[in-house]
């Protein structure tokens, strides 16, 4: 790893907040393991056989993973020797669809959305005005009720952004959908800016008055390499007396397997 003083900085610096450049080469792998998360399914352990899972696990022979020098090659090996006794005492279901309805819409108006569709097409397929004034009815409430829940959120968001700054790009991502940079945004001045290195310099010049700039602040020009972090030996005792205090919880990550599987 290199740690060099980057210039020009983005913004004014100080003595605590120097502007770095930091250089890091690693070597990732070409593999990456598919979760059974990854295509959308994910194991019903509600309904899981557990005194078999437990059973099979118990008898299962993993020296075999013995016999592999690359630890990728042996951790892809083990999830699949894992998954198929999942397979085996484990219903799959498949997971939720993303919701189409942004963060800020209620289940009440989600109810109401539902209930006016279906007034509308009992208007569409009977004529029967009716069925066309509750879905005119329900319609102008839901305009009333998205405006209004969309307000509440933006207030509730400058509110917190007083205690919590970094929360803006929270409400960028909500937004977008997507935790990369805005495609598109425009300042204070009505200054539009769609490349993203525009956009960054924009967002640089806008909040550079927070930063304190100390003309006596002096830097070196390089730095050496040091050891990033330490890496000390791990004992398997240390390790179930970790695994002892997983919570009794369905949730699981990436693998789908919740971890009171793992400290059972």
């Amino acid at each position: 790893m290199d740690l060099e003083h980057y210039v020009p900085a983005l913004v004014p610096e100080d003595a605590h907040h120097p502007s770095l450049a930091v250089n890091l080469e690693f070597l990732a792998s070409s593999a990456t393991h598919k979760f059974p998360a990854a295509n959308n399914v994910r194991y019903n352990f509600r309904k899981a056989n557990f005194p078999k899972l437990y059973e099979d696990l118990l008898k299962a022979d993993w020296t075999f993973l013995d016999n592999f020098d690359d630890v990728n090659i042996a951790l892809d090996n083990f999830y699949e020797y894992l998954y198929t006794l999942l397979d085996q005492n484990v219903p799959k279901v498949s997971g939720c669809s993303p919701s189409k309805f942004p963060y800020w819409v209620t289940n009440e108006i989600k109810n109401n959305i539902k209930t006016k569709e279906n007034f509308r097409r009992k208007w569409l397929r009977t004529k029967n005005n009716v069925f066309y004034n509750e879905y005119k009815r329900l319609r102008s409430l839901v305009k009333n009720q998205l405006n209004s829940a969309y307000h509440d959120y933006i207030n509730q968001v400058e509110i917190n952004l007083q205690s919590n700054p970094s929360g803006l790009w929270s409400f960028i991502n909500v937004k977008k959908g997507t935790s990369r940079i805005p495609s598109y945004m425009i300042d204070e001045e009505h200054n539009e800016y769609t490349d993203p290195q525009d956009i960054v310099d924009a967002f640089a010049k806008t909040f550079a008055n927070a930063q304190t700039n100390d003309s006596s602040t002096s830097f070196l020009s390089t730095y050496e390499n040091s050891s990033i972090c330490s890496v000390f030996p791990v004992s398997p005792n240390q390790l179930i007396s970790i695994m002892k205090n997983f919570p009794n919880k369905l949730t699981a990550g990436d693998d789908s397997i919740p971890s009171f599987v793992l400290r059972d």
